[in-house]
């Protein structure tokens, strides 16, 4: 009885210090909360005209940022989360993987049986321009590039490529190759099943060639939300027509590339994403 009795006083005792216990406040969405980074690399593009002082620095970001998921997942055992949407979030941890292009985070997401298991489940791709959400099927979104047809088409997405941790340097770091290629690549060998015509409408959603004009011109980012000309011109109606639409985006990227070189576009052009 007295050893029993002295076994209860002692939990007694350290429950007080099991409550001190600060709470594990990390989630895969705060992994990646640090825009610090890219937002010097941006500064740093921007200074030296060009995406080529900064490819070797983003990409190292990004491969930073999935080996510190990969300790999380290990860790904690989280493996819930990369599939969950939180109140407040414009996508799951997965969703927003394939729809920035960051493969080398896929891949640690792809691990986890658990994960593969959904992958033909759909995705809710986030809300732009006042849309309600829209649901997508992971091959889809990746077939389709968002972000990366945003440095050409000029469309809505352009805001969150630019707004939400300034990846440009990330998806500019291979001139006339996009991310989106392996990303597909590895959703397929998860099982992922093609979706063509949906790619398509997310194409539309994104970078629709009936969502915005198309007349080649492109302007500055001091007017309110409105419309964004292409800045390759026809891109647009090109990559929906296209049989194979990440042959096509890639090959508008390297269009995107002469132009530069040429002269006849900046490297970064911010599309007039505002209204009055």
């Amino acid at each position: 009885m007295k050893r029993l009795l002295t076994g209860a006083i002692l939990a007694l005792l350290t429950l007080p210090a099991l409550a001190q216990q600060p709470a594990d406040k990390r989630s895969l969405k705060t992994l990646f909360e640090d825009k610090g980074s890219f937002e010097r690399l941006m500064s740093k593009a921007i200074n030296a005209g060009n995406w080529e002082s900064t490819s070797g620095e983003a990409v190292a970001i990004i491969t930073g940022f999935a080996d510190k998921t990969a300790a999380y997942l290990d860790e904690t055992g989280r493996i819930s989360e990369i599939t969950e949407i939180k109140s407040g979030d414009i996508g799951s941890p997965l969703t927003n993987a394939i729809s920035m292009g960051l493969i080398e985070v896929l891949e640690v997401y792809l691990r986890y049986p658990e994960v593969r298991a959904k992958i033909n489940e759909p995705l809710d791709l986030f809300p732009l321009g006042g849309r309600p959400r829209m649901k997508v099927h992971a091959w889809a979104l990746a077939a389709a590039a968002p972000a990366q047809g945003a440095s050409f088409c000029g469309g809505e997405f352009a805001t969150l490529v630019f707004g939400y941790g300034s990846i440009a340097p990330y998806l500019e770091a291979r001139p006339g190759e996009t991310p989106y290629r392996r990303v597909l690549t590895a959703l397929e060998a998860a099982g992922a099943t093609p979706q063509a015509e949906e790619a398509r409408a997310v194409w539309r959603f994104v970078c629709g060639p009936d969502n915005r004009p198309d007349d080649g011109k492109w302007q500055d980012n001091t007017k309110r939300l409105n419309y964004a000309a292409a800045i390759v011109p026809g891109s647009r109606e090109r990559v929906l027509k296209a049989p194979q639409m990440l042959d096509a985006i890639e090959m508008e990227l390297r269009t995107l590339q002469t132009l530069r070189t040429e002269g006849k576009v900046p490297f970064l052009v911010f599309p007039n994403i505002y209204e009055d």
